[in-house]
């Protein structure tokens, strides 16, 4: 099993039976207040979830622009959240930084992490590596209520409704652009982060688990009994 159709085509060069079954969130994780219905700041926040170390390439493409629209724009604090490197390689004005604790992969306090600004971003370079990601970064901000403006990948264009959930952003101008219609217009980054939340919730676990259990009941009957006899017996 693998958990994106280019995944799928990656080892379907070696294995044609290839299952796709996609990532999903485990929504116990995702049931504190979400951003859009509750915000304990006062300055309109962009942010970006990741560890720097694996994650530097990626926002780097977009940091120019973005820490010029922050030093336009003093009334917006940037969030790191996971990570305070996050802030030197986005060059985020010192008077406009806000950090939260470090995130680690099986962080259990992950939720109260992300949800720490009022829009997420998702920039990714455009390799095969990226192509074969999922988009469970942007199921993250949605499940803390947040919307989502993400490169184009196949799982984001699949993920993503553009312009109602969150927005793609093929390059940082498009990227700016989306920043500056959500930062105008609180109230519709407050619907985004409601409409993002739903679609957060119909992809988690509990409504998919039967892509599970299909695919094990199904490899389970393909087995022939007589050689699972012969090996139970050896």
């Amino acid at each position: 099993t693998v958990s994106t159709p280019e995944l799928a085509r990656f080892y379907g060069r070696w294995n044609p039976n290839v299952t796709v079954i996609p990532n999903y969130l485990h929504w116990p994780m995702w049931t504190q207040t979400p951003v859009h219905e509750k915000s304990d700041w006062k300055r309109f926040r962009v942010g970006y979830m990741g560890n720097a170390s694996f994650h530097q390439a990626d926002l780097a493409q977009w940091a120019p622009s973005l820490q010029s629209w922050l030093q336009k724009h003093p009334d917006v604090e940037f969030v790191a959240a996971g990570d305070p490197r996050l802030h030197s390689i986005v060059g985020t004005p010192r008077g406009q930084r806000v950090t939260t604790a470090k995130v680690w992969f099986r962080n259990l306090d992950l939720a109260q992490i992300t949800a720490t600004f009022d829009v997420g971003l998702v920039p990714l370079l455009k390799n095969s590596f990226n192509e074969a990601k999922s988009c469970l970064k942007g199921m993250e901000y949605g499940a803390s209520g947040i919307p989502a403006i993400a490169t184009p990948t196949e799982e984001y264009q699949r993920y993503i409704e553009d312009g109602e959930t969150g927005f793609l952003a093929s390059r940082p101008t498009e990227m700016i652009a989306a920043l500056d219609l959500l930062y105008n217009d609180r109230g519709l980054c407050k619907e985004m982060g409601a409409a993002a939340h739903a679609r957060a919730r119909e992809h988690s676990l509990d409504k998919h688990i039967n892509q599970w259990e299909d695919f094990y009941r199904d490899l389970s009957d393909s087995r022939d009994p007589d050689s699972v006899r012969e090996g139970v017996a050896a």
